[in-house]
């Protein structure tokens, strides 16, 4: 797919291209064997990858998880993660609360990244990041109203001569109601271009948090 963008979309200023080989700024200066890394991976299955298998799918699988950005019990929990990942053959995969460390175990699992292509990945503490068995164009966007940094992250490709777009958030925590609301309609606004899209995440809706 290259740099293409499906015609007749707009794309506000916002909205930043991320594509997985243009990793660029000083927020991966402290991670530059990751970044060497990935785009070695991603340059090694984008090159073997058939770009004609987004022509013939019947079946799309899909997998989301938060990892937790925590340190907690990591030895074990990892270990677990990464086989959670490994079995589920999911065609996208969906993660959130993403960091620099959880980022490097992934990169050494060669299953991973002999199958999946990686989202350009922007490090600021933790974030999201989107895998993929198919060739994609990723974007970010970056809410207007958020006090943690949040984004939605679209993967765009075509299957079967169709636009279609998956995309992941980690929406705005605590008692931020009215945040989320304003981010999951700017996140439908985002996804109304495509005739199929799919939104996976943290969207912490939860029932204890009051004004939901």
């Amino acid at each position: 797919m290259g740099q293409k963008h499906f015609k007749n979309f707009s794309y506000p200023q916002d909205c930043i291209h991320i594509n997985n080989l243009q990793l660029s700024g000083k927020n991966l200066e402290p991670q530059s064997d990751s970044k060497r890394l990935l785009v070695q991976a991603n340059s090694q299955l984008q090159a073997v990858l058939p770009q004609k298998i987004s022509n013939s799918i019947s079946k799309l699988t899909f997998l989301t998880y938060n990892v937790w950005f925590e340190y907690f019990n990591e030895n074990n929990r990892v270990p677990c993660l990464l086989k959670l990942l490994d079995t589920s053959e999911a065609d996208f995969i969906c993660l959130q609360e993403v960091t620099a460390d959880f980022m490097k175990e992934l990169l050494k699992a060669p299953w991973l990244t002999s199958k999946y292509l990686f989202s350009g990945y922007q490090m600021s503490g933790y974030n999201c990041l989107i895998l993929s068995k198919l060739h994609c164009n990723y974007f970010r966007y970056a809410y207007k109203y958020t006090g943690m940094g949040r984004s939605l992250f679209v993967a765009e490709t075509e299957v079967n001569g169709e636009a279609i777009a998956v995309a992941t958030s980690h929406f705005e925590s605590l008692d931020s109601a009215d945040i989320r609301k304003d981010q999951l309609e700017v996140a439908f606004k985002v996804l109304d271009k495509y005739s199929t899209a799919l939104l996976m995440g943290d969207f912490n809706f939860d029932s204890s948090w009051n004004n939901e």
